[in-house]
C-alpha cells in the first residue's frame, strides 16, 4: 500500500491553539483515568476548565472541580465541551444533550505524555518509515487503520479513525484470533486487575495458570484483593516491573492508567527479563499494557517468543513516540518473522490502537 497516495493534509491546524481561542468556559465530559489524564494536559498547557458535565451526577466535585448535569440551569448560557473520555464516537449524543453547547472537542493525543509523541513534521517527513511497517501487515483494515492513524496525527483530528474502531471487543474476544482452553497467560502491565478478569471470563475459568506484573503499589493491592484472584492458586501477582534486564527504575507511581517508568518518576520499582525471571515458562498467550519500556520488555522476552510463538497483544497506541509504535511492530516481525502482524482499534483514542501477533 502506498500510503502517501491516502495522506490527507491540510493545515498545521492544532486542537490545543482552537480550545485556547475559544472564549466560551470549558468544561470537560467524563469523569473517569482518561478525564484525570486529560485534566492534567490541559491544565499543564494553561487552559482552564471551568468544570465537569455528565449525563448524571453522582457527586459534586471531581478533581478540584465543580460537577454539572447536562441541562443545569447553572451551566453557563454558551460552553464547549472536551470529551473526557475514550467513546469519542459518541460525540453526536452531545448535541442533543444541551443546546448551550458551542463547540466539542476530541484531542487526538490526551497529554500522557509531557510531549507530544505524534509530531506532524516527523511524520510527513518519515512517511517511507510508515510504507515499509504497512508492507508488515497481515491484511487491508490493518493497513487502513495505520493510514487513520497517520491522517488523525497529521491533522490532530482522530475523526479519521471512526470508520475503524471495532466496539465491543477485548484483548481475549477480538477479531484476530480466539481464546482456547487450557491457555497459559502472562499479564504485562495488569493495571488493576480487570483484564485478569476478562481472560478468566473468556475462557470460561478453563485455564493452565496466569503471572502477572503490575509495579504500582495501589494498582497491586487492588488486584490481590479482588476475590476470584484471591482465592485462585493458578494465578500470581508480582509487584515489578519488566525490562530486558534485572535493575531498578525510576517509576511515576500515580494509581491510575499514568503510571509508568519515568526518570523523573516519584519511587523506585524493582524490574526483571522475563528470560532470566521466567526461564521455564511456556505462555501461550502475552500481554503487554505499559507506556515506556515495550521495546526494553519484548527484547527480554526474545527466547520465551523465539520458544513458545505465544499469541502477542500489545497496546502500541500507549506509546512515547511514533517510532516506538513502529519499532515495536517491526522488531516482533525481526524476534518471529513468521509471525502475522494485526491492528485493531478498541476506540477511537490512538492509546487503544492494539497490535496482535499470532503465526
Amino acid at each position: 500500500m502506498k500510503i502517501a497516495e491516502k495522506l490527507i493534509v491540510g493545515n498545521d491546524f492544532s486542537i490545543l491553539s482552537k480550545i485556547r481561542s475559544d472564549n466560551n468556559p470549558i468544561l470537560l465530559w467524563g469523569m473517569g483515568d482518561v478525564a484525570g489524564i486529560i485534566i492534567k494536559y490541559l491544565r499543564r498547557e494553561g487552559i482552564d476548565i471551568y468544570g465537569i458535565v455528565l449525563n448524571e451526577i453522582t457527586e459534586s466535585t471531581w478533581n478540584g472541580l465543580p460537577v454539572y448535569k447536562f441541562g443545569d440551569s447553572n451551566l453557563p448560557d454558551s460552553y464547549s465541551v472536551v470529551v473526557g473520555h475514550s467513546h469519542y464516537e459518541y460525540e453526536n449524543v452531545l448535541k442533543k444533550c444541551d443546546c448551550r453547547i458551542a463547540e466539542i472537542y476530541l484531542l487526538f493525543e490526551i497529554g500522557a505524555y509531557e510531549t507530544s509523541t505524534w509530531n506532524r513534521k516527523w511524520i510527513l517527513d518519515n512517511i517511507n518509515l510508515f510504507e515499509e511497517i504497512c508492507d508488515l501487515l497481515a491484511d487491508e483494515l490493518s493497513q487502513n487503520t495505520l493510514v487513520a492513524l497517520i491522517n488523525s496525527a497529521i491533522n490532530d483530528n482522530p475523526r479519521y479513525l471512526f470508520e475503524y474502531v471495532i466496539n465491543g471487543q477485548n484483548f481475549f474476544d477480538n477479531s484476530v484470533w480466539k481464546i482456547g482452553k487450557n491457555e497459559s497467560y502472562i499479564d504485562i502491565g495488569a493495571y488493576k486487575g480487570d483484564t485478569i478478569l476478562d481472560f478468566i471470563r473468556e475462557c470460561d475459568n478453563e485455564f493452565s495458570w496466569i503471572c502477572a506484573f503490575e509495579p504500582d503499589q495501589k494498582n497491586y493491592d487492588d488486584i490481590i484483593k479482588i476475590p476470584e484472584i484471591q482465592s485462585d492458586k493458578r494465578i500470581q501477582i508480582l509487584k515489578l516491573g519488566t525490562w530486558n534486564s534485572f535493575g531498578m527504575l525510576a517509576f511515576d507511581s500515580e494509581g491510575n492508567q499514568e503510571s509508568r517508568i519515568n526518570e523523573k518518576g516519584n519511587c523506585m520499582i524493582q524490574v526483571v527479563s522475563l528470560d532470566d525471571y521466567l526461564p521455564q515458562c511456556s505462555p501461550s498467550i502475552i500481554k503487554i499494557n505499559i507506556g515506556p519500556g515495550k521495546l526494553e520488555t519484548i527484547d527480554g522476552a526474545k527466547k520465551i517468543i523465539q520458544k513458545n510463538k505465544p499469541k502477542l497483544v500489545i497496546n502500541i497506541g500507549y506509546s512515547s513516540s511514533a517510532m516506538e509504535v513502529l519499532d515495536v511492530i517491526k522488531n516482533i516481525k525481526i524476534i518471529n518473522p513468521s509471525y502475522r502482524v494485526f491492528l485493531r482499534l478498541h476506540s477511537a483514542l490512538v492509546n487503544r490502537l492494539v497490535m496482535y501477533a499470532i503465526e
